[in-house]
C-alpha cells in the first residue's frame, strides 16, 4: 500500500519514486526561493548564475533521460527545472516587497528634528524621518481612499493644532487601517510618544499621493506635488525588523503552497499514472 495513495497497491520502489517526485522538486524551491529572498541584496549577479546553471544541467539530464527512456526519472527532472525557475522567482519578489525595505533603512540617510515645513525634496534620500517633540499626524483630517480593492489611508503630518500656511510636504499612511475619516489608526498614529516614522517607497505611493490630494483638497489644504509617505512608528528598529519578519511568513507560505503543488504533480510521473489508470479499471 502507498502511504501517498491510500488503497492503491503498488510496486516496492513507488513510494520512493513518490517521495523523488515530491521532495526533490521542492526541496529545490524553497532553497533557491530563500537564497534569493535573503541574499539578493548582496549577490544578485551570483544567484542568477547559479540559477541559470542548475536549470541547463536539469534541462541536460531530463533530455539525456528521455533520450534512454528513463521516463519518470526525466519527469523528475522536469519538475526540478520548474521548480528552480519558480523558487527564484518567488524568492525575488519576496525580496522585491520586503527584505529589499530591510535592507533600504541601513544604507539610507536618517533624519532627525525633522519640521513638517521643510521641503519633501530636501529629505528624498531617506529611509527614516524622526519629527520634531509638537509634530504628529494630524488624525481629525485623514481620508481613506479605495482602489483595487484596497483602503489607502493618509493624514497630514504637522504641528499639532497648527494650520499649515504651506503645502503639506510629510503624510503618514498605512493600507486598510482606516474606513472613514477622523478614524486613522495605522501602526503607531495613536501612541503619544512616536515621532517618526519609515519611509514608505513602493507600488503603493501614486494610490498615497492620490488620497493625499483628495484629503487635502477636502480639509482646506493643498499637497506638496511629490509628498513624502511615512509608516509612523514609535520604534524604528523594530519597524524595519518586521520585514523582516514578513519576508519568513512569506517564504514559508509560498514553501507550503508549492508542497501541495508538488503532492499534485506527483501524480502525473509516468509510473504513478499509470498504476492510476490501472486501479481505476482504465
Amino acid at each position: 500500500m502507498s502511504p501517498l495513495l491510500p488503497g492503491l497497491v503498488v510496486h516496492d520502489n513507488l513510494n520512493r519514486l513518490l517521495i523523488k517526485v515530491i521532495c526533490g522538486p521542492w526541496m529545490l524551491f524553497t532553497v533557491f526561493s530563500l537564497f534569493f529572498a535573503y541574499l539578493w541584496y548582496s549577490l544578485p549577479h551570483i544567484l542568477v548564475l547559479i540559477s541559470a546553471v542548475a536549470f541547463a544541467a536539469n534541462v541536460t539530464r531530463c533530455v539525456l533521460r528521455v533520450m534512454s527512456r528513463l521516463h519518470d526519472r526525466a519527469y523528475i527532472c522536469a519538475l526540478c527545472g520548474v521548480a528552480i525557475v519558480l523558487g527564484s522567482v518567488a524568492g525575488w519578489y519576496n525580496f522585491t516587497i520586503n527584505a529589499r525595505h530591510y535592507h533600504e533603512f541601513g544604507d539610507r540617510r536618517h533624519y532627525t528634528n525633522v519640521w513638517p515645513e521643510e521641503s519633501a525634496d530636501s529629505h528624498r534620500d531617506a529611509s527614516a524621518l524622526v519629527f520634531s517633540a509638537t509634530v504628529k499626524p494630524d488624525v481629525t483630517l485623514a481620508l481613506a481612499y479605495h482602489a483595487l480593492g484596497t483602503t489607502y489611508c493618509v493624514a497630514p503630518i504637522k504641528i499639532w493644532g497648527v494650520q499649515p500656511k504651506n503645502a503639506v510636504q510629510y503624510w503618514a499612511a498605512g493600507k486598510d487601517c482606516c474606513d472613514s475619516r477622523n478614524n486613522f489608526r495605522c501602526d503607531d498614529a495613536w501612541v503619544p510618544k512616536a515621532r517618526g516614522g519609515l519611509v514608505i517607497s513602493n507600488g503603493d505611493q501614486p494610490y498615497y499621493a492620490q488620497a493625499a490630494k483628495i484629503a487635502a483638497a477636502t480639509a482646506g489644504l493643498t499637497s506638496a506635488p511629490e509628498p513624502i509617505f511615512v509608516q509612523w512608528v514609535l520604534d524604528l528598529g523594530r519597524a524595519r525588523n518586521r520585514f523582516l519578519e514578513k519576508t519568513a511568513v512569506f517564504w514559508v507560505l509560498t514553501s507550503l503552497t508549492y508542497l501541495a503543488i508538488s503532492v499534485i504533480l506527483a501524480l502525473g510521473a509516468p509510473k504513478v499514472a499509470k498504476l492510476l489508470m490501472r486501479s481505476t479499471g482504465r
